[in-house]
């Protein structure tokens, strides 16, 4: 039996915000270029390579300036997409945003493997995994080159 699929469209909720780039994330890009111009030691350190970490905070800060919410709200709308989210795929449904990708939990079968050390039999037991597929505008957006 196949999974059900729940379909999310940007334009029905605050997917358009996440998975867009509109407002915080374009904010997040400005501000760097403001601390570079105060600090320029700090510009210039390894640490600035590594990529951002973004978490529900991060998120609910972008939804607090874009739609005027308070920062308490605004946190339990990202936290509440979320576990829904995760309910949705421990009940093994496929979700699916539109322009952002697909999130599926596949179930694998317990198999026989080799310890590369020894090259003994080992029994690999069943597992779930859980896959993402990026849609084309989501790829697109992140394979274009930095300027």
């Amino acid at each position: 039996m196949r999974a059900p699929t729940v379909m999310l469209r940007p334009e029905d909720s605050l997917f358009r915000y996440f998975f867009f780039g509109e407002g915080h994330l374009a904010a997040k890009k400005a501000a760097p270029a403001k601390a570079a111009k105060k600090a320029p030691a700090k510009a210039a350190s390894k640490s600035s390579d590594k990529p951002t970490r973004v978490g529900p905070r991060h998120l609910a800060e972008g939804i607090v300036a874009t739609y005027e919410l308070s920062k308490k709200d605004a946190l339990a709308i990202v936290t509440g997409v979320f576990e829904d989210v995760a309910k949705r795929l421990q009940k093994g449904e496929v979700i699916a945003i539109s322009g952002f990708g697909r999130f599926v939990v596949r179930d694998r079968a317990a198999r026989i493997g080799r310890n590369p050390q020894t090259g003994e039999a080992v029994k690999i037991p069943a597992k779930r995994t859980l896959r993402f597929t990026p849609a084309k505008p989501l790829k697109e957006a992140v394979m274009k080159k930095k300027k």
